[in-house]
């Protein structure tokens, strides 16, 4: 048995066609199109984006949405306050009642905190380390209940024993 070597003018015979049949693809009428909407604008609107005004949390904001901005409002408002655990309602809770909004997982809100505030669901075997409960009404608007008590907790879990603490 002996070892083949390459062809080199095979490879570069390939290589021809394989840039030729690209750039007839390329070419193509509605490809042409598709390429310049696509791909091409996409790294147009990164370098916009990169180079505009606009700050590490204004992007963090725009890409993470209605979560991240709730989760920081929380830690402004509870800035006073170290080692803070919150529960959070359920998200069934909010299907149930109509309300246009959902909570993050606890460690997605660990996450967007960036470790300085943790969340608890109903569920949760830590549910009794929570400070403060956070309510959402309809009208999106946000209230903080201080759960000074484990019967403050009780009856917070009670009031949601019927929502499944689910995403």
């Amino acid at each position: 048995m002996t070892a083949t070597t390459p062809n080199k003018g095979r490879q570069r015979l390939l290589l021809a066609a394989a840039v030729l049949l690209a750039v007839l693809i390329y070419k193509m009428p509605g490809n042409t199109f598709w390429f310049q909407t696509k791909p091409f604008s996409y790294y147009q609107e990164f370098k916009a984006v990169k180079l505009s005004e606009m700050t590490d949390e204004r992007m963090r904001e725009a890409r993470y949405g209605k979560h991240y901005i709730l989760a920081n409002m929380l830690v402004q408002t509870l800035a006073k306050d170290k080692d803070v655990t919150v529960l959070l309602e359920p998200n069934n809770y909010y299907r149930q009642k109509g309300i246009d909004m959902t909570v993050p997982e606890p460690i997605v809100f660990y996450y967007y905190t960036s470790g300085r505030m943790k969340a608890v669901w109903t569920n949760s075997k830590d549910v009794y380390k929570a400070k403060y409960l956070v309510r959402i009404t309809p009208q999106l608007e946000l209230a903080i209940v201080p759960l000074n008590s484990k019967e403050d907790i009780d009856k917070a879990v009670a009031e949601y024993k019927n929502y499944p603490a689910t995403l």
